[in-house]
């Protein structure tokens, strides 16, 4: 993975991109770093992704930073949803926790308290005061 410095500011680059904006120059098939930096390009890294909520939350690249040898890297960030798009998928997962629940409520099945419990607290889910934005300890735990 590779970005390109242009004005002090880094962006994503590969080297095909390289190739096209240099059709007269001949490059090797993996460049060295010194050839790379002629051109104002220069591998980086990106470290493992934080914990999130796919659900309520998307992950979006944070900013190109050096670090004191030089080494680039790329950071991750967490955003939420828009809420409506949030709320969408907070039912979704509401809905599929109830119905992997729903043989329990058959009428040939005994409904323990707890799942009876469970259930309505999932149904009661959307009045919670960090909904959409639940975390996974305002979910409830299925007995």
């Amino acid at each position: 993975m590779y970005l390109k410095l242009e004005d002090g500011v880094a962006r994503r680059y590969t080297l095909q991109e390289l190739k096209v904006d240099y059709p007269n120059v001949s490059f090797p098939q993996s460049p060295s770093d010194a050839v790379l930096a002629d051109y104002g390009v220069y591998p980086y890294t990106q470290p493992d992704a934080p914990a999130y909520d796919p659900v309520t939350q998307n992950l979006i690249d944070g900013d190109f930073t050096q670090d004191d040898d030089g080494n680039w890297s790329l950071s991750h960030a967490v955003e939420n949803k828009p809420q409506e798009e949030a709320e969408k998928g907070a039912r979704i997962k509401r809905n599929r926790l109830l119905s992997d629940t729903d043989f329990h409520a058959l009428s040939d099945v005994t409904l323990t308290t707890e799942m009876q419990t469970y259930r309505q607290n999932l149904r009661d889910i959307t009045t919670h005061e960090n909904w959409p934005f639940l975390s996974s300890g305002d979910w409830p735990t299925k007995p």
